[in-house]
């Protein structure tokens, strides 16, 4: 295919008469596409630009919306997700938390005690093939 293509724009510069177009556009023209194929064949994983502490602080009944960069080296869709890491949570309330490709918001309760730790895992995944993800983890601290 990539013959063909590159035979039929060769013709078609022949054919005008640009000569000296022809011998720097032949060049090009193998160089854009070799590219092209090695984005697709090398999926690279999102990046999450996040500039929180180690420890976010919140309060009782409080609600916090932390903001967040994502992108995708190729432009493929990303896909958020957000999910409580019970393993290294100490607390035994539940914070309600959303997440969109710009914002995780968390929703503190009444319930929650001074000094309970709460972890989560934000997760971007792209929908690339193969599709590659990165996570940040977000751990909050009660006051």
């Amino acid at each position: 295919m990539k013959s063909n293509l590159l035979s039929i724009f060769l013709f078609g510069a022949l054919f005008i008469g640009l000569n000296n177009y022809l011998a720097y556009s032949k060049s090009a023209y193998f160089v854009t596409i070799v590219k092209f194929q090695n984005k697709n064949i090398l999926n690279e994983p999102p990046v999450i630009a996040w500039t929180y502490p180690e420890f976010i602080d919140a309060s009782p009944g409080k609600e916090l919306n932390l903001t967040y960069s994502c992108s995708d080296p190729e432009f493929h869709r990303l896909n958020p997700s957000i999910l409580p890491i019970k393993e290294k949570t100490t607390g035994k309330s539940q914070i309600l938390a959303k997440v969109s490709l710009s914002k995780v918001s968390l929703r503190v309760p009444e319930s929650v005690h001074k000094n309970d730790i709460y972890a989560f895992l934000l997760e971007v995944k792209d929908e690339g093939l193969p599709s590659k993800s990165t996570s940040q983890t977000i751990l909050i601290r009660i006051i």
